[in-house]
């Protein structure tokens, strides 16, 4: 029962983990210069907590493996 719970935690945020790289990636790679069509402007505090973030569920990943 413990490993049926570890393995659908270990893809619920392994899915989760995926989801906030593709979302920090999308909204963080262009310049604010251009044209952003439903893009969010992080400033440097919001984008710090969400690798803040990326980098404790990584680690809670490697905790379960």
């Amino acid at each position: 029962m413990q490993q049926q719970n570890n393995i659908e935690d270990y893809l619920y945020f392994l899915k989760y983990r995926n989801n906030l790289t593709q979302f920090i990636i999308q909204n963080c790679s262009y310049s604010k210069n251009k044209r952003r069509l439903n893009r969010i402007n992080f400033n440097e505090n919001q984008l710090l907590s969400l690798l803040k973030e990326h980098t404790e569920i990584s680690l809670y990943i490697e905790r379960i493996k």
